[in-house]
């Protein structure tokens, strides 16, 4: 199994409010470095807001390792889907720790078994429980957290 250094993941958190703050800050003494638009991981500093819509882009592209903890709202719900994927970088990684109805996960599993994304740990689901059916339970580049049992 290869490793990996932290300094060689930028990353992308999606969400400025406590959790974000809260995962910067303990991402920051690994050496982690922060996609342009991130929020900020200054101990002490409050968090700037994740990137505006015409800022995506830019912070999407720049982005190895992105992080999902947005709100649950109608502008958020379905953010992760194709468009959204095809801005990563080519083998990048999508942790969704927020709501399951961020990811679409079609598009999800699309993006991964293409090997436009490495892997994605996910928490949640748009269906919980997750189906006995969907194909995430048995994908090679899936992790998943039992959150949702609880």
């Amino acid at each position: 199994m290869p490793e990996y250094r932290a300094d060689e993941f930028t990353v992308g958190i999606m969400g400025a409010g406590v959790l974000g703050a809260k995962v910067a800050e303990s991402l920051q003494p690994w050496g982690s470095r922060f996609a342009s638009g991130a929020v900020a991981a200054n101990p002490g500093r409050r968090c700037r807001a994740s990137p505006a819509e015409a800022e995506l882009g830019e912070f999407l592209q720049g982005t190895r390792v992105l992080i999902n903890l947005l709100p649950n709202t109608a502008e958020t719900a379905g953010i992760i889907n194709q468009t959204l994927l095809a801005q990563l970088p080519d083998e990048s990684y999508v942790l969704n720790l927020a709501r399951g109805v961020h990811v679409v996960e079609e598009d999800l599993l699309a993006a991964l078994n293409s090997g436009k994304l490495k892997g994605a740990m996910l928490d949640v689901f748009s269906r919980e429980p997750l189906p006995q059916e969907s194909p995430l339970w048995a994908h090679p580049r899936v992790a998943m957290t039992p959150m949702w049992r609880q």
